[in-house]
């Protein structure tokens, strides 16, 4: 992921960074519930890859997104929109 981000690109990312962490082509083994949280916003985790790891999950699984939120405040930019959804879904995990 530091590959697309501006900042990041003057480093040489693949000297420094030895550990991948293939999120994507793992998801598909998960074992348990996931919700995922995403919008353009995040420069972490960028909107196509949360979908890309939302699509290739087994179920059951959820797709929350937070306009307007980077990667680590959807609870605050969301407020409601955040908490209920997120709510809902750990409720239908009982």
């Amino acid at each position: 992921m530091a590959r697309l981000n501006p900042k990041f690109r003057i480093w040489p990312m693949d000297w420094l960074v030895t550990q991948r962490f293939d999120s994507i082509s793992r998801v598909a083994s998960l074992g348990m519930p996931a919700l995922f949280i995403q919008d353009g916003l995040d420069c972490v985790m960028p909107a196509f890859m949360a979908q890309r790891m939302y699509d290739r999950a087994p179920g059951p699984k959820s797709l929350l997104n937070v306009p307007g939120a980077g990667h680590d405040n959807c609870a605050v930019i969301g407020g409601e929109q955040y908490v209920a959804p997120a709510k809902e879904f750990l409720e239908g995990l009982k």
